[in-house]
């Protein structure tokens, strides 16, 4: 089967304080094609996400007031060559590098429910250096013996190959749908009604983790 996920990033820091979470990989979520300007080049984007129940934020919604667990993500080009951050990400967050077999074609969507400890570091933006943001400094293993988490709200989302019309769904954040909207492949073939499912099918997870196992 064909896809396209087999190959921001900043939160306010009032939300997130530095230091190493417990976290669970919550969204992958293709942003589509993009003209990088520094290089003139098209890019694909991937949005990696992850939920810290340590941290909740409680915001008001169809008039309640609801908690749920912070979400921090990075985006990446998609790729698994030796210089991808990618790749560096995931060798660290899996304990161990790619076997040859695995880089050949390792599918994102295995991902989602993965478990690993992320550290968040304060930065100031490269724009404005008055404005600091929460970033994710580096993914690694989650934590040996603790109770493995689930994501609350998994969204997978990829662009189909090829020709095919697609919706994006308005369970994905706003900014990120922006970011699609203004993507190659949504120019050329997006469909504007948005009312469509972006999660992932839900699983109580009982689990406890293993240090000595790769977590996808």
């Amino acid at each position: 089967m064909s896809s396209s996920l087999i190959v921001s990033s900043q939160a306010k820091i009032e939300n997130i304080p530095q230091g190493i979470y417990h976290a669970v990989c919550c969204h992958v979520i293709d942003l589509g094609t993009h003209l990088d300007l520094n290089w003139n080049k098209e890019r694909r984007k991937i949005s990696i996400g992850f939920e810290i129940p340590e941290v909740m934020r409680t915001f008001e919604k169809d008039g309640k007031q609801v908690s749920e667990p912070t979400v921090v993500s990075n985006m990446y080009t998609p790729g698994l060559a030796q210089k991808n951050q990618m790749r560096k990400d995931l060798v660290s967050w899996r304990g161990r590098d790619f076997t040859k077999e695995e880089e050949a074609q390792f599918d994102l969507r295995k991902l989602i429910g993965a478990n690993c400890q992320i550290q968040i570091v304060h930065m100031p933006s490269k724009k404005d250096a008055s404005k600091i943001y929460a970033n994710i400094g580096s993914i690694v293993q989650a934590p040996k013996g603790v109770a493995k988490i689930e994501a609350k709200k998994p969204i997978l989302f990829e662009i189909p190959l090829g020709e095919e019309k697609f919706k994006v769904p308005s369970t994905i954040p706003e900014w990120m749908r922006k970011k699609i909207f203004e993507s190659i492949e949504f120019k050329r073939r997006g469909i504007a009604d948005t009312d469509v499912p972006a999660y992932a099918e839900d699983g109580k997870v009982a689990e406890v983790i293993d240090s000595s196992d790769v977590p996808f």
